[in-house]
């Protein structure tokens, strides 16, 4: 039976890939793949034992979480990730009063170990996208990390099998690649240049003596 924990590892992992300015090929298939992820996800919480409410929350919340996340890595390349919003997607386009601070200050309260965990991990997570601004230094501030789930805590890795099964998320090394080429082109210049002038130096001292 597939674990919550299998599946947030998935996801955590094209999270990742994104921190590293990872190349999205296809929108509508990234979506896809995403949309699938969490009722994946969802399920297996559900089948865990977790409440369903909870688990819709926290599902909220990591929509919210990677619709920030990815705007903001699209943003730089002059596109748009609004068509595909997975929060729109899976809660519709009105948006509840209630803030997404006041969402994970809720599940921060549940009895539920596993959200627990989960939703302490997505608070630091946020921190990455919102900054330390005053209500999420708070919430830091008033849940600790003693209630985390050690299993949980353990398991809250990138295993290295999905880094053959990802295709949705492409590292560009291309910048890398073009920046080593010109400076082996650049040293290869400087030492050829250095060669002509030792050259033309030891040919002038020869023919000063004819």
């Amino acid at each position: 039976m597939v674990k919550s924990i299998e599946i947030h590892n998935k996801i955590d992992f094209i999270d990742t890939l994104l921190s590293f300015d990872g190349i999205i090929p296809s929108l509508p298939d990234f979506q896809l793949k995403l949309v699938t992820l969490i009722e994946q996800f969802h399920q297996t919480l559900i089948t865990g034992g977790s409440n369903n409410k909870e688990s819709d929350n926290l599902c909220r919340i990591i929509c919210f979480y990677l619709d920030k996340k990815i705007n903001s890595r699209l943003d730089r390349n002059f596109s748009s990730w609004d068509g595909f919003l997975l929060e729109n997607y899976f809660f519709g386009y009105d948006k509840e009063k209630h803030s997404i601070y006041d969402k994970i200050n809720s599940l921060m309260q549940t009895c539920d170990n596993t959200i627990y965990t989960y939703s302490y991990k997505l608070l630091s997570d946020l921190v990455d996208i919102i900054g330390y601004d005053e209500e999420i230094t708070a919430l830091l501030s008033k849940y600790s990390n003693q209630r985390i789930s050690p299993y949980l805590l353990n398991e809250i890795t990138t295993p290295q099998e999905l880094i053959a099964d990802n295709e949705t998320v492409i590292i560009n090394t291309s910048k890398k690649e073009k920046s080593w080429k010109i400076k082996a082109l650049l040293q290869a210049s400087i030492s050829i240049t250095i060669v002509f002038i030792v050259w033309l130096y030891c040919n002038y001292y020869i023919n000063s003596f004819q």
